[in-house]
């Protein structure tokens, strides 16, 4: 029978005996071996550097994600401008334990640790949305940068970090819902009503005058039916500045001048070094901005 060679190459190796056989078997067993040994060897080297790779590119990424965050500004892209059709003017009174007026600083005396209630009166006056808005002014962390500095549109963006290293702890722990009863350390009345003396706002904050110590404070937005959103939120801004102690500032452009002349009516640094100041026994309460 004649084989074709192209189709049986076998038929080109000579034959072999059997120790021969066994020796070439054992051979080629050994270099079967060597080559798996090799080849789990080189799979092992991949799986290691591309864990390795893996490793590299996640560190990269969480590197670059913490520039990020901590380089990108935390200001809205948007910072409004606010233009008063009518000028926001605020009075505030400071009055002892027997009702008599007097002119002296005053801060509360809480625990560090204690829940400081900021409520607002019951009335037929209130919406959802004046509640919103009450809200965003009392809890919101949103900043905006103004000639490089850092401003706040919320009384806890402002002072959250502040309180820790005072002499008497700065209120932060705030807690705020509707009450019928007029309960609360600050309370946030609303009226339609006209203030007779003209202002959009008024504060008056019952005291211990030998400790100066404020027991309570009472705000009473007026017109609240007349005033815009950025109105509104720009004199609870600052009527909560005098709850909180403030006294007004002598700066125009400040949030806490007697009338709300800047268009951009936002707790200021001034502001928030007068709280410190205050609360660290400076014993003023008045807004100086250098």
């Amino acid at each position: 029978m004649v084989t074709n060679d192209r189709k049986n190459p076998l038929n080109k190796i000579p034959p072999l005996d059997n120790e021969e056989t066994i020796d070439r078997i054992s051979n080629l067993e050994n270099e079967v071996k060597s080559f798996e040994i090799e080849q789990k060897r080189i799979t092992k080297t991949i799986k290691t550097k591309s864990t390795i790779m893996i490793a590299v590119v996640t560190m990269i990424m969480i590197i670059i994600a913490m520039i990020t965050t901590n380089t990108l500004p935390t200001y809205p892209s948007k910072i409004i401008e606010v233009v008063y059709p009518t000028t926001l003017s605020s009075g505030y009174v400071i009055e002892n334990l027997k009702g008599e007026k007097i002119n002296t600083f005053v801060s509360w005396k809480i625990e560090p640790d204690d829940s400081f209630h900021i409520h607002v009166v019951d009335s037929p006056n209130i919406s959802q949305k004046q509640l919103d808005m009450i809200n965003d002014v009392v809890f919101s962390t949103e900043a905006v940068n103004l000639g490089g500095e850092t401003y706040y549109k919320g009384w806890y963006g402002a002072l959250e970090k502040s309180s820790y290293n005072t002499k008497f702890p700065i209120p932060i722990h705030y807690h705020s819902i509707i009450t019928d009863t007029g309960s609360g350390h600050i309370t946030i009345r609303l009226t339609t009503q006209n203030n007779g003396d003209g202002y959009s706002g008024y504060t008056k904050s019952q005291v211990d005058e030998a400790n100066h110590q404020i027991l309570k404070s009472e705000i009473t937005i007026f017109s609240v039916d007349k005033l815009s959103t950025e109105e509104f939120k720009s004199i609870l801004r600052h009527e909560l500045g005098h709850a909180f102690g403030l006294a007004h500032s002598q700066n125009p452009d400040d949030l806490m001048y007697p009338e709300i002349k800047t268009n951009y009516p936002y707790i200021s640094p001034c502001d928030v070094q007068g709280i410190i100041g205050l609360y660290d026994g400076e014993q003023k309460s008045e807004i100086i901005c250098q």
